[in-house]
């Protein structure tokens, strides 16, 4: 009877030790999560989301997409405004400009 209830106390504090490696394991996961980005990986992240406004703002505007393409390179204005206010106003306009002409035109 005392060695089953020594083996049974052995299990149990050998699951607590488990269960507490894993808490761990989680929260040191989390943590590395949450640190800051380095420029790299930030501006990846950035180029994605200006990419996909860039994406929205064709899709929404194709007339204005028609011109460009025909060659009136000043009809970009529109696309560039939809790029801004769809980043809240954060996106360069000159890089959007940049973006957005070499995506159109061939």
């Amino acid at each position: 009877m005392l060695a089953r209830t020594a083996d049974n106390l052995f299990w149990l504090a050998r699951s607590m030790e488990r269960a507490d490696y894993i808490a761990r394991t989680i929260e040191a996961t989390l943590r590395l999560e949450y640190l800051p980005k380095t420029d790299s990986e930030q501006v990846g992240e950035w180029e994605g989301a200006l990419n996909a406004a860039i994406d929205e703002a064709i899709a929404a505007n194709p007339d204005v997409v028609a011109k460009v393409r025909a060659g009136k390179v000043a009809a970009v204005g529109p696309l560039v405004g939809a790029v801004r206010k769809a980043t809240g106003g954060q996106a360069d306009a000159a890089r959007v400009r940049e973006l957005i002409l070499a995506r159109l035109t061939p």
